[in-house]
Parts: structure tokens; C-alpha cells; sequence
């Protein structure tokens, strides 16, 4: 019920306070033939498939983080039930905090340099966590601090990764972001899916999920 309140919501938003800003609309954007051909150009493109890749590799760290929390921290590590929203508001709490910080950095550093910090960031939270667990000093709030740092970097490569594979075609960005869309939650439901499935009654398959995200998004 409550989603779809929020979505009514946003669907008046969108439709009364949303301009149209494609002032010169191409009356062929939607043939097949033609969405093809954009697609294989941007899958050609190194530049866009390396900032949609390191976008979708963080992201997909994220998916892991949601699949398997619930078990590791409830079942393994005995978080009430109730209190698991709050382990889950920190990690929201990280990702605010990095894309703030990215919006008030971003003009001053630049893109490129941006993204190599929050991808770096990133890798720091996923390995981290991975150390933490291997090390066997794991614990709610051992997982909780380097996932709140993954978060934070995540904050820096969504938007700026984003913009960063969006720039180079503006005649099809609309290509662009549905493509880039697609392949984030694609990877995301694929390696959320392997880290639920491969719980094992610890934080480990969880945390490597993680570590391999963050370096495959540094990569």
C-alpha cells in the first residue's frame, strides 16, 4: 500500500511539475532498426562500457548487501528482527553522505578524478569487510562500518558514472540510459541472487561477494 501511494505520488509529480526537455524529438527513436544500431554503438564504446561496468559492479555490491544482511545479521549474529531497519538505515545513511559530498566535489576535481575515489572507496569497504570476516573479528557492527564506507564511494560512482557514459552521446542518450540501466540491474539481480543463494550460515559469501564487486568496479 505504501509503495503504491508513492508511486501515485510520483506519477502526479511527474506529470504536472515534469517538462518535456526534448525540444526536437526524433520520430524514429523507436524503431527497432534504429535502437540496435544504438545499442551496438555504445557496446562498442569502451568509454561508455567501462563507466557502465564500474557503475553496475557497485551496484551490484549493493544488491549482495541487500539479499544477504537479513541473514547474516539476524540469523548469525542475532540482531532482533526490529533493529534490523536501523543496521539498514546506516548504509542508506553512507550513500547520502557520498553523494552529497560527490555534488560539492565533483565541479572542483572532475569526473574522471572522482570516479577513481569513489571507486577506490568502494574497493576499500568490500575488501575491508572481507579482512574483517577472514580475520574472524566480524560482528553487526564490523559489517555495518566498511559497508557504510562502500556506500559512501557508491555515492561518488553512481552519479558520476552515470553522467560519465551519458556525456559522449547526447543524440542517444535515451539509448544510453535505458542500456545502462538494464545491464545495473541485470549484473545486480545475477550476483544478488548467487550471494543469497550461497549463504552458508556466515558472513563470508557476503562479504567476498562484496570484496569482488569492489574491485571488479576499481578494475
Amino acid at each position: 500500500v505504501a509503495q503504491a501511494v508513492f508511486g501515485l505520488i510520483l506519477f502526479v509529480l511527474a506529470w504536472r511539475k515534469l517538462p518535456e526537455s526534448n525540444q526536437s524529438p526524433d520520430p524514429h527513436a523507436l524503431s527497432p532498426r534504429r535502437m540496435l544500431r544504438n545499442y551496438a554503438t555504445l557496446l562498442t564504446s569502451r568509454h561508455y562500457v567501462g563507466f557502465a561496468l564500474a557503475v553496475a559492479a557497485g551496484y551490484a555490491g549493493l544488491f549482495s548487501w541487500i539479499s544477504g544482511s537479513s541473514f547474516v545479521l539476524i540469523d548469525v549474529y542475532g540482531v532482533p528482527s526490529q533493529h534490523f531497519g536501523l543496521y539498514f538505515a546506516g548504509i542508506c545513511l553512507g550513500y547520502i553522505v557520498g553523494t552529497l559530498t560527490s555534488a560539492r566535489l565533483g565541479m572542483r576535481l572532475g569526473l574522471e578524478r572522482m570516479m577513481i575515489i569513489g571507486t577506490g572507496v568502494i574497493a576499500l569497504g568490500g575488501v575491508g569487510m572481507l579482512a574483517l570476516v577472514l580475520l574472524h573479528l566480524d560482528g553487526p557492527l564490523a559489517l555495518l562500518a566498511p559497508m557504510m564506507v562502500f556506500t559512501v564511494g557508491l555515492g561518488f560512482v553512481m552519479p558520476q558514472g552515470q553522467a560519465g557514459a551519458l556525456s559522449p552521446f547526447p543524440q542517444m542518450a535515451g539509448s544510453a540510459a535505458a542500456l545502462m540501466g538494464s545491464l545495473q540491474f541485470a549484473i545486480a539481480a545475477i550476483v544478488g541472487a548467487i550471494g543469497g543463494h550461497g549463504f552458508d550460515g556466515t558472513a563470508f559469501p557476503m562479504a567476498l561477494s562484496l570484496a569482488l564487486s569492489g574491485l571488479v568496479s576499481a578494475g
